[in-house]
């Protein structure tokens, strides 16, 4: 799914951005291992004191678009 959903968004993004809780290892195993990087850590809007970890892939266009 997340192959898909990188390929659809080639023609319109130049990466893709997305967060995960701080102490969900799992989930961020799972991000760095299909190739995203760390980007910043920040206070989650959901709730006070949870962390976030926000991850970043590169999809490989080359013009200027912004997302």
């Amino acid at each position: 799914m997340l192959e898909r959903l990188e390929t659809d968004l080639r023609s319109t993004a130049d990466r893709l951005q997305l967060s995960v809780f701080a102490d969900n290892d799992v989930g961020i195993s799972f991000y760095e291992s299909n190739g995203f990087e760390l980007v910043r850590t920040c206070e989650s809007d959901l709730d006070d004191g949870l962390a976030e970890v926000v991850y970043e892939k590169r999809l490989g266009r080359t013009d200027s678009v912004r997302t």
